[in-house]
């Protein structure tokens, strides 16, 4: 970065330019049991229009061009240090076109980025209330992005389910999901990554519940989203949605 830095100082500075403070949210209808018509957009998202999954035909209207999924990037992350970021529509290619390795570990895991996030889930006796923003403010906490104490700017998900590669758990695509273990044992192929590896924690979760909640507008995500491999009894691979 610090290449680019000087190579580009007139683009670094204009992106440096403090991001215009948005914050999106949902309502949702205590009295109403429609998993779709109880939740209304509210704050900054007023007459947006949810992306849907359209069975397999996926429809964004415009959420990619929002926070945060502006800036969720796919990419390589090995011992802890970001290797490079992949196509978002392919992750078999880098962002320049050239091949990526995301099945053999030696560039590391593929791992979805997620830049810092504010929230806030509150209610009333009628509505429950989810909003996020990228700023900070009153009444909402920035709990998610912390991990043993410490906020981070940044944190990464897996891209795939977990698959066992020499003992550790693994983020890779083509590999068989690990099926059968216990959750102790699984959080310790997770720890013999490294530091900062982890099992999918209750903070990060809950992130990924807002994001969906506020974009998909709808409580049923089967419907709203799709119904992911419901059509065998057997694990199948990782890597299906590599072009998705």
């Amino acid at each position: 970065m610090r290449i680019l830095e000087r190579k580009i100082g007139s683009l670094i500075a204009a992106a440096n330019i403090p991001e215009k403070k948005v914050t999106y949210g949902i309502a949702i209808a205590k009295s109403n049991s429609d998993p779709s018509l109880s939740v209304s957009y509210t704050d900054d998202a007023v007459n947006f229009i949810p992306s849907s999954g359209n069975n397999g035909s996926f429809i964004d209207n415009g959420w990619k061009n929002r926070f945060p999924f502006n800036k969720i990037k796919p990419c390589l992350l090995k011992n802890g240090a970001l290797q490079y970021y992949l196509n978002p529509n392919d992750f078999t290619k880098k962002m320049n076109g050239t091949e990526s390795d995301i099945t053999s570990g030696a560039d590391g895991d593929v791992m979805i980025e997620f830049p810092k996030i504010w929230y806030s889930i509150t209610q009333d006796d009628n509505f429950i209330y989810v909003r996020y923003s990228n700023t900070e403010q009153i009444g909402f906490t920035d709990w998610g992005m912390s991990y043993k104490g410490v906020v981070k700017e940044r944190f990464y998900i897996g891209a795939y389910f977990g698959s066992d590669v020499d003992g550790k758990l693994c983020s890779l695509s083509g590999k068989t999901p690990i099926n059968s273990l216990t959750i102790g044992n699984m959080r310790l192929k997770a720890q013999t990554k490294g530091n900062g590896y982890e099992q999918l924690s209750w903070n990060k979760l809950i992130i990924l519940q807002i994001l969906y909640l506020v974009r998909f507008k709808n409580l049923d995500s089967q419907t709203a989203l799709g119904n992911g491999y419901t059509v065998g009894s057997s694990m199948t691979n990782t890597g299906a949605t590599d072009n998705k």
